[in-house]
């Protein structure tokens, strides 16, 4: 009678581990899934990817001039634009890596409408600590065309941006 008992309770538990592996499974996998991503109709409180890619140095005008190095650095920095005009970095890139740009503040945003071209522009800025050769903190600008899609309500969408480093020369 004891054996009877025993292996029936024994089967109760294999069934039960067996539902909650299923289950355990099902839960990480459901974790893995791609977070949702959020239309938007208004830039306060909405939250952004930005991808990047720029180098340490411009461009050089001369052709012959192979002498600097330039070094690339890119990566994705996600952003809220909050409704106060404030700005917060949300994620960026794999900080512990030492080829990688460091996000260490971002500060305002304004959308401005260019007296250019009548297309509305986001503009803000960060504070970003590039490693070796440039190892320092500089502040960017970034700028980048609000587009909004008129068959879809205006929603927005952020194309064409570019980032602007205003540095101090030093005199030869």
């Amino acid at each position: 009678r004891l054996k009877q008992s025993a292996s029936k309770l024994r089967a109760e538990a294999q069934a039960l581990e067996s539902t909650r592996s299923t289950k355990t499974t099902t839960s990480s996998s459901y974790v893995d899934l791609p977070k949702k991503q959020y239309d938007y109709y208004d830039l306060r409180d909405s939250c952004w990817e930005v991808t990047y890619r720029f180098a340490n140095e411009p461009e050089s005008k001369k052709e012959e001039d192979t002498t600097t190095q330039r070094v690339f650095y890119s990566g994705k920095l996600q952003l809220q634009f909050r409704q106060d005009g404030y700005t917060d970095i949300l994620s960026s890139a794999d900080e512990s890596s030492k080829s990688t740009a460091t996000f260490n503040k971002a500060w305002g945003w304004d959308l401005e409408t260019s007296n250019q071209d009548s297309l509305d522009y986001i503009l803000f800025s960060a504070d970003v600590s590039l490693p070796p050769p440039i190892s320092t903190k500089e502040r960017f600008y970034f700028q980048a065309r609000v587009d909004k899609d008129a068959k879809s309500n205006n929603l927005l969408s952020l194309q064409d941006g570019s980032v602007t480093v205003k540095r101090n020369i030093e005199s030869p």
